[in-house]
């Protein structure tokens, strides 16, 4: 048997190195297409400043001082959502329920948002719910998220977004501190380039503004609510009291009337009495 030539074994290395740089090259181009689109996407954005956001978070911030009115801070969350990232398909605000283990859609573009409920950790806004920052989702992970939707609720989903399903997304809990409130989910439409990373400290200041603004809020209600159930049991009490006061009137009244009554009884058998007529 022949010794094999060593450029005859050199050969099978070299075709491996150079598929590898070509892998390589292909994958740098890749990155460098994918740049070249967000580059070409935002060029087609109106033009939207960190300046401008922070504006918009400050009168978002004093929108949300003056009102106290549940249903008004989460629509008023959602379409700021939609100023603060021109370009997104729209925005989707869940709230927790009391179990901890139910999210149900409370507030969409289209106004009053259709009765959904999301398990905690499904979906992109199951996935917010636990995330202890803003995150941004697209491609795959965006993709199985989505699957994690029932037909219906991607139907649903459907009818209150712009464009369906998205290729990307902005996600961002509503908590303060340890209590979980909620979740924010953006969805960016068709480009896929339309969020980049720089843009969730603003979805996630805009989330915190919403989580601060309806803890208010319902420390509000709650406050009406004992308010009403305390005034409620004072004219409860008042009613109580003024009947007592009518019964013991009546009762004192009563005891008047019973003792003339034994008076008169007294007097009329003194006068019947066959000594009293002696005497006199």
């Amino acid at each position: 048997m022949g010794k094999i030539h060593p450029q005859m074994k050199r050969r099978p290395q070299h075709a491996r190195v150079l598929r590898l740089r070509h892998a390589r090259a292909e994958q740098l181009q890749r990155r460098v297409d994918a740049l070249q689109a967000q580059i070409a996407v935002q060029r087609q954005l109106p033009a939207f400043s960190a300046s401008s956001r922070l504006d918009t978070l400050l009168a978002v911030c004093s929108a949300l001082l003056v009102t106290h009115d549940s249903a008004a801070i989460l629509q008023l969350v959602v379409q700021q959502s939609e100023a603060l990232f021109p370009g997104a398909s729209g925005a989707m605000l869940f709230l927790s329920q009391p179990d901890g283990e139910t999210l149900e859609l409370r507030a969409a573009r289209s106004g009053t948002p259709p009765a959904m409920q999301l398990a905690a950790g499904q979906a992109p806004a199951g996935r917010a719910f636990f995330a202890p920052r803003a995150m941004l989702m697209a491609g795959p992970e965006l993709e199985a998220a989505l699957d994690e939707l029932s037909d219906e609720q991607s139907a649903q989903h459907a009818a209150v977004l712009e464009t369906w399903p998205p290729v990307s997304a902005l996600l961002a809990p509503l908590r303060i501190e340890s209590q979980r409130l909620g979740a924010l989910v953006i969805y960016g439409g068709t480009h896929a380039h339309l969020f980049i990373p720089r843009d969730l400290p603003f979805v996630q200041a805009l989330a915190d503004l919403a989580a601060v603004a309806i803890s208010e809020a319902n420390e509000h209600e709650r406050g009406e609510r004992l308010q009403s159930a305390l005034t409620q049991t004072q004219t409860r009490h008042d009613e109580v009291q003024a009947r007592l006061d009518t019964t013991q009137a009546q009762l004192l009244q009563s005891a008047k009337l019973a003792a003339v009554g034994e008076l008169a009884a007294s007097v009329a058998h003194e006068i019947n009495n066959p000594l009293y007529a002696a005497r006199n």
